[in-house]
């Protein structure tokens, strides 16, 4: 029986009484290039769970193999394992701990990679990651603990290349204003404070909402950069603010019909303050903080169809007279024409559009396109917000997209502004089958990891041109297909989560470094692109 050792770090220095509450998963994955097994021989794979931060074991850890095997331990006092009489061949390794991270997957709480069992494998460090801590408290400017208010952490990350907010937790405020949320990867962080309640008590005085260390929105906060098995006290403060009453009548639906009436505040939060409404005449009254709004109804008819109406609001005392007039939302048709060689009878079906807001929003606004009940109509895209929104356009199969056109807005190199109460043009696109292919190879040096290949259109650099993007197999190799003919910056980084490579101002710093090809059409190119290392 031949042994094989495995050595897991595990981040140190968590207080596993708080974090206890969660487990995170790790899989680890190590490329091995020993001896040939010998197919009747059994192994022994033992090693040692530690914490990435401090190199302390980590004992009572839970390891699990899983493939050919299907075993689990738990690590010992001095955070060591072993599992003996293996086979040879490949097994996922799990380690699974409360108040811990798989490094390099803290986003996303679970990794996945294998091991190879067999002779003269070698014992690779593996680390998992201790999360992190924000406490703090909530007053008022006078110094008094607020109750009942929602504290949410904001995470700020780069996801398919663009910056993104995303909501990971929210907790409330206990008596004393306290308020403790646990289990966060290491990261930067937006903490917002929020009132349950915003409008309770019409000719008196309420909360608005804060972002720390102070401002009621996310362009005036400060972010946390918190560390692996950090935590971090903090203090937020709410200003106290008139709450005025607001009437007015909703028009435009038919009887039984659903209705909804919400707010949205300047960051994109989403709440109720209506304190009466009748179905019947369309009359509402609501009560709410002074400050900028967006009134938003929605109704619903017998018919399966959805009116919409979305009016900015600004309050600074008591509004009569607000008149919200639904519509029936109306579908936005994109029209798919092809050019090229082989004619298609149904092009809509090899498009997709996706489009993502753009903005201060805490959590932005994603659309895709859909088929409506008859088929026959082509693609749309329905029910779209007031807002700016980037629009990803993709042709599936042998296809590429040359152009995508809404009234005067290429989509392919500008955003889509959508106005409340105005109809979207219909969207034209255009594909064609004469795309070109694009192979090569980056130097990635001893790493297992593959790097991301990011291909920038010619003026892609200067404005808001569509990348396309590759990861490289083992050995540095990649492959792009169906590309539009024309110029090319082609860049390579070591991380694909830490550059924003679809932000054309972050790109143009990375432009000396770039590599530079002209595709033809039906042609097929290679290209050699130098490693660009993202700093942490």
């Amino acid at each position: 029986m031949r042994r094989v050792r495995l050595r897991l770090a595990v981040p140190g220095g968590v207080l596993f009484g708080v974090c206890a509450l969660l487990s995170s998963l790790a899989m680890f994955q190590v490329a091995t290039a020993g001896a040939q097994a010998n197919p009747s021989a059994t192994y022994t794979l033992s090693g040692t769970v530690v914490n990435s931060v401090t190199g302390a074991p980590v004992r009572r850890a839970l390891v699990r193999l899983s493939g050919q095997v299907d075993r689990m331990r738990l690590t010992d006092e001095s955070g060591q394992f072993e599992f003996a009489e293996l086979p040879a061949g490949q097994v996922s390794v799990f380690v699974r701990k409360p108040g811990f991270f798989g490094e390099g997957q803290a986003e996303h709480r679970y990794g996945a990679v294998s091991v190879t069992i067999g002779p003269d494998s070698p014992a690779p460090v593996l680390k998992l990651v201790p999360q992190s801590v924000i406490s703090g408290r909530v007053k008022s400017s006078e110094g008094e603990p607020i109750e009942r208010v929602q504290v949410m952490a904001i995470a700020s990350r780069i996801i398919e290349g663009r910056k993104r907010r995303q909501m990971v937790s929210v907790v409330s405020t206990n008596e004393d204003g306290e308020f403790r949320i646990a289990n966060l990867p290491p990261g930067s962080y937006l903490v917002e404070a929020e009132p349950a309640e915003r409008g309770t008590s019409a000719g008196k005085e309420g909360y608005a909402p804060s972002f720390y260390p102070s401002g009621g929105d996310a362009s005036s906060a400060a972010p946390l950069e918190v560390g692996a098995g950090q935590q971090m006290d903090i203090e937020l403060s709410l200003r106290r603010v008139s709450v005025y009453k607001v009437f007015g009548s909703l028009v435009g639906y038919p009887p039984n019909s659903g209705v909804q009436i919400i707010f949205l505040d300047p960051a994109g939060n989403q709440f109720s303050a209506l304190k009466q409404f009748s179905a019947q005449t369309g009359q509402f009254e609501a009560e709410i903080p002074a400050g900028a709004y967006n009134l938003r109804a929605l109704a619903w008819i017998p018919t399966g169809k959805q009116l919409t109406a979305e009016i900015a609001l600004n309050i600074t005392s008591d509004r009569a007279g607000v008149r919200v007039a639904l519509t029936p939302n109306q579908p936005t048709p994109i029209v798919v024409r092809t050019e090229g060689r082989k004619p298609e009878r149904n092009p809509g079906s090899l498009v997709n559009l996706h489009l993502i807001q753009v903005g201060d929003s805490i959590v932005a606004r994603e659309l895709w396109s859909v088929w409506p009940a008859n088929a026959r109509q082509g693609p749309v895209l329905s029910d779209v917000p007031p807002g700016r929104y980037s629009v990803d356009v993709e042709a599936e199969g042998n296809w590429y997209v040359r152009s995508a056109q809404c009234g005067a807005t290429d989509l392919l190199h500008e955003q889509l502004t959508v106005m409340a109460g105005e109809q979207i043009p219909p969207i034209e696109v255009v594909i064609r089958d004469d795309g070109a292919t694009l192979s090569g190879r980056v130097d990635t040096g001893e790493s297992e990891n593959p790097a991301t290949v990011v291909l920038i259109p010619e003026q892609g650099l200067q404005n808001e041109a569509k990348v396309k993007v590759a990861h490289t197999a083992p050995g540095g190799s990649f492959s792009l297909s169906n590309l539009a003919p024309g110029g090319y910056s082609v860049l390579a980084f070591d991380r694909a989560d830490g550059v924003e490579y679809a932000n054309p101002e972050v790109m143009e710093g990375y432009s000396a470094q770039a590599a530079h090809v002209s595709l033809q059409p039906n042609g097929q190119s290679q290209i050699a692109v130098e490693l660009t290392h993202v700093a942490n």
